[in-house]
């Protein structure tokens, strides 16, 4: 059987939670409902009950980032991977490359607007910040790509918030690294992407 994969969303709402429903009853407490309808005329119940459920389906899509994805990007600037993927790359040969306990970190700021009877009542962002703290392992690079890792852990740590109310979700989440990545389609490490830091060993 098939471990699911481990996303940002599995760290904040778990494997098995619904659509969205829970998220909307968790934002009701938070007052994003009062950012998110401050320049609307009238504030109803039914109005306020079917924004908090918009706003949940926004951030529940917005969650559905993997793991693997935040790390790759990360290990895409680290230079002792990127000389491994090079040497293997050109040689054909396998290299194992020790990874000390390191931090990978994504942050970004969508926008959600919000309307009423077709009129903009709101626009407000929306922070999303997604931290790796990876345990000292052990990579296997083959051909250019990433092919195996050894064991170690890694603790994910995503927080959900907007500029004026501060983070309104954090959860954390302690796995075993491997168990984010289905090494059965290895990873070609090239260059990173601009969106996610640098590694920082720890």
């Amino acid at each position: 059987m098939t471990t699911p994969l481990i996303s940002a969303r599995t760290v904040t709402l778990g494997y098995s939670a619904p659509a969205a429903d829970d998220l909307a009853n968790y934002l009701r407490s938070s007052g994003i409902d009062r950012i998110a309808l401050r320049g609307a005329i009238a504030i109803t119940e039914p109005l306020r009950t079917a924004a908090l459920a918009e706003i949940a389906q926004a951030i529940d899509g917005l969650l559905n980032i993997s793991l693997a994805q935040v790390a790759v990007e990360g290990w895409c600037r680290y230079d002792k991977l990127l000389r491994a993927a090079d040497r293997t790359r050109r040689g054909g040969s396998s290299e194992k490359v020790p990874l000390l306990e390191h931090e990978i970190s994504h942050t970004y700021h969508p926008a959600l607007e919000v309307y009423v009877d077709d009129q903009q009542v709101s626009r407000f962002e929306i922070t999303v910040d997604i931290s790796l703290r990876v345990l000292p392992l052990e990579a296997t690079v083959r051909g250019g790509r990433l092919v195996e890792l050894g064991p170690g852990d890694c603790t994910a740590t995503v927080s959900i918030g907007t500029p004026d109310l501060g983070p309104i979700l954090v959860r954390d989440h302690t796995f075993q690294t491997s168990r984010a990545f289905d090494l059965r389609r290895p990873i070609t490490l090239s260059g990173p992407s601009p969106r996610t830091g640098t590694p920082r060993p720890r």
